[in-house]
C-alpha cells in the first residue's frame, strides 16, 4: 500500500513538474533602452527561444504598463502592428530547440522626454499558459 500511494505521488508530482514547465525563453535583450526626443523611434529586439522538443505556435501580446507623455508603443513580430494592436494576429511557427529572431519593440517619442516601460508577452497559442514576460524600460531624454 505504501509503494503504491508513494508511485502515486511520485506520478502527479512528475505530470505537475511537466505541465508547469515553460517551453519559452527570451535571450538577447536590453532590459533599459536609451533614446533622445529627437528621435522618431527607439527599437528593441530580442530573441524567443523555443527550448521543447516540439514545434509551437507563438503569439506575441503588448501590454503597456506606463507610457510617459505623448508617448506611444508598437512591436513587429513577423509583421508590424500600429500603437492600437496589443496582440498578434497570427502567431510565429518556432520549430523545436529553435528560435526567432523577428520581435521588433518600438516606443514613439513624439518629442517627448519621460520614460516609459511595455512588457512583451509571448506564449503557446494551444497553451497560453506557456509563456515568458519581458519587460523594457524606455528613457527618452532631451537633446544635449
Amino acid at each position: 500500500m505504501k509503494k503504491a500511494l508513494l508511485t502515486l505521488f511520485f506520478s502527479i508530482f512528475l505530470f505537475l513538474a511537466f505541465v508547469n514547465s515553460q517551453s519559452l525563453t527570451v535571450t538577447n535583450f536590453q532590459p533599459v533602452i536609451y533614446g533622445l526626443s529627437t528621435n522618431f523611434s527607439v527599437g528593441a529586439d530580442a530573441t524567443v527561444n523555443n527550448i521543447s522538443n516540439s514545434v509551437k505556435n507563438v503569439m506575441c501580446e503588448r501590454i503597456a504598463n506606463n507610457l510617459a507623455g505623448s508617448h506611444k508603443s508598437s512591436f513587429c513580430w513577423d509583421v508590424c502592428y500600429g500603437p492600437n494592436t496589443s496582440i498578434c494576429d497570427t502567431p510565429l511557427i518556432i520549430s523545436a530547440n529553435s528560435f526567432t529572431q523577428a520581435f521588433i519593440g518600438y516606443l514613439f517619442t513624439y518629442g517627448t522626454t519621460g520614460t516609459s516601460v511595455v512588457d512583451y508577452k509571448f506564449f503557446d497559442e494551444q497553451n497560453p499558459s506557456d509563456f515568458t514576460t519581458i519587460s523594457i524600460m524606455y528613457i527618452i531624454g532631451a537633446t544635449a
